[in-house]
């Protein structure tokens, strides 16, 4: 298992680094989803690591 750390800067913040934070994820995840259907398992554990914790978290953003 591969473990992935996505930084989630604490200041000057806005959608376009969002979107790549987003982005970054869902990349990871559907490639973790066509594992899993694939043979089984999942690659990758992904994890949103910030110095503070904020508002960044959103269920619409990360299912």
């Amino acid at each position: 298992m591969k473990h992935l750390s996505i930084l989630v800067p604490d200041d000057q913040t806005n959608m376009s680094t969002i979107a790549c934070i987003v982005g970054a994820y869902q990349v990871f995840s559907e490639a973790n989803n066509c594992l899993v259907k694939k043979n089984g398992k999942a690659i990758f554990t992904i994890e949103l690591v910030g110095a503070t914790k904020s508002d960044f978290w959103r269920p619409a953003y990360f299912p």
